[in-house]
């Protein structure tokens, strides 16, 4: 059944620091770069029938959207190990797609991959 969820994360109690005078982004820029890679997203399925990352279909992102061998080195360690499945694989690529929108890149980097990797098993380090 967790093979069906995209992110599993962690959640722990806010404590008081939390609300210090360190303020973080503002959420126009945080809405902008978010509206910025839906965009990208919309663009790059558009000719393949689709709108967004989560629509996507696996062998289209294991074929013609795959990211570089470097990117997909911890997906092909974690299905030889049997940690996941190909159906494992395809919705963490679809999270690494969307990292990778978000940062700008025009394809998953490593990290993306790792960080995607990480939501679907807590305690794997990014």
């Amino acid at each position: 059944m967790l093979d069906r969820v995209d992110l599993r994360v962690q959640m722990h109690p806010v404590r008081a620091g939390a609300m210090s005078a360190v303020d973080g982004e503002p959420t126009s820029q945080v809405r902008g770069r978010v509206a910025s890679a839906r965009d990208a997203a919309a663009q790059r399925w558009r000719p393949h029938g689709f709108a967004t990352n989560a629509e996507v279909s696996g062998p289209l992102l294991r074929r013609k959207f795959r990211p570089g061998n470097a990117a997909m080195e911890p997906l092909r360690k974690a299905l030889d190990r049997g940690l996941l499945s190909i159906r494992g694989v395809d919705r963490t690529l679809r999270v690494a797609w969307s990292l990778a929108d978000l940062a700008g890149r025009v394809s998953p980097s490593l990290e993306d991959v790792a960080t995607a990797l990480s939501f679907r098993q807590p305690g794997v380090s990014r």
